[in-house]
Formats: C-alpha cells, sequence, structure tokens
C-alpha cells in the first residue's frame, strides 16, 4: 500500500466560491488499478456563508496504475481557502482488505441529527467480522459545525456507517465517509482512535506517542 498527503495549491487570496482544485498524483506503478481512497486532514474553510453553512468534498478520480487525479472541492457560496487530503492507494487483488466511500444525503436537515440506516454490503463476505476504519471526506452542515462518523452492527457481509452530530443546534445536510473494512489478523495492519472530550476554547491540543512496530 501507498500513502500520502495533498495539499490545495491556490493562496487563499486566489479562491474563488464553488471552486474545485485538483492535481495529479504520481506513484510507484502497481501491476493493476489500485482502490484510492480519500479523506480531509485539515480544511480553512470561509465561515460567513448562507446559515453558516460549511461544504467540503475530496476524492480521486482518473485513476490508473501509475497515477490518479485528487479533488477537494466546495460549492455554493463557500470557500475553501486550504485543504490537506490524505490518500491511500490499496493494490487490486489484495486480500482481506475492503475499502469504499459511502454518502447520506437527505437535503433537509435531520431533526434527530443521526441516521442509522445507512447499511453498507461489503463487495465480498470475509470469513469472520473485520475491523473498520471510517472517516470523513464529505461535509455538509450548518449553525454549528459538530459531526462524527462510527460504524455499528458490522457483520461479515455489511455495516451500518452513522452521521450525527451531539450538538442540537447543528443542521446536518449531508455527509460522506471513506472507509476501510480488514481481517483483524491481516499482517501490517493496525487501527485506533484519538479523542479529546473537553473544549479547551482557542487553546491548541496534541497527543503524542508511539506506534507499535508492526513491520514483518
Amino acid at each position: 500500500m501507498e500513502t500520502g498527503i495533498w495539499r490545495t495549491p491556490k493562496s487563499w487570496p486566489d479562491v474563488e466560491e464553488k471552486e474545485s482544485q485538483s492535481a495529479t498524483i504520481y506513484m510507484k506503478r502497481h501491476s493493476a488499478t489500485p482502490l484510492i481512497l480519500t479523506s480531509f486532514t485539515y480544511f480553512d474553510i470561509r465561515k460567513d456563508a448562507v446559515r453558516n453553512q460549511i461544504r467540503a468534498w475530496c476524492y480521486a478520480d482518473d485513476v490508473s496504475p501509475s497515477h490518479f487525479r485528487i479533488h477537494a472541492d466546495t460549492w455554493a457560496d463557500n470557500l475553501l481557502y486550504t485543504a490537506k487530503v490524505g490518500w491511500i492507494a490499496i493494490p487490486g487483488g489484495h486480500t482481506g482488505i475492503l475499502g469504499g466511500t459511502c454518502l447520506v444525503a437527505p437535503h433537509e436537515p435531520d431533526q434527530d441529527k443521526k441516521w442509522n440506516g445507512i447499511r453498507i454490503p461489503f463487495q465480498e463476505v470475509f470469513s469472520r467480522t473485520p475491523k473498520i476504519f471510517i472517516c470523513l471526506n464529505y461535509i455538509d452542515i450548518g449553525r454549528s459545525w459538530s459531526i462524527e462518523t462510527f460504524t455499528e452492527n458490522v457483520t461479515t457481509s455489511s455495516f451500518d456507517a452513522v452521521f450525527t452530530s451531539r450538538n442540537p443546534n447543528v443542521d446536518v445536510w449531508s455527509a460522506g465517509a471513506t472507509w476501510i473494512a480488514y481481517e483483524d489478523d491481516l499482517d501490517s495492519v493496525e487501527g485506533g482512535s484519538i479523542y479529546s472530550g473537553y473544549w479547551t476554547g482557542s487553546k491548541a491540543q496534541s497527543w503524542e506517542g508511539t506506534v507499535r512496530n508492526i513491520a514483518q
């Protein structure tokens, strides 16, 4: 597998509303077309849109064994000043690991702030229940900004992707995620999460630690 991070090339004074920024990413040549998955690692977006709404989407297309096109888009009256997009290339035919994207787009803010019915089927059935990594790649929320994605009801053939806000003042218009499912004994793959359960105002938070060496 191969990974990287791409940053949008424009300086913030030059960006425009409803703009798509993109670039061609060159990889080590794969024997077959890989699966490319993307997620935001950072974005800086204008906050004074109508309904205080923020909209951002990252994705890849035009994928070949040697390169692909990566995008960071916004639309309507938003300005995406800067974005960083992380990407991973999963080789075609790799066993024990699957991936994809999912999107919920009701176009009306949900009153319960949670959707549980987004059932995602795997492309093939695992021999036992896999672990799942999930992260946001599409955001369209308003009024206040708070959104979370996680998984529930994981089986060998499918799982529920949940998009929710714990803040009752948030309008979640639509949201999407990138996901990777993998067998829990797959060599050289390990996952986890970091959560900040408190608010520190303008103070930045950071974490540090070690990752167990799982290279074979």
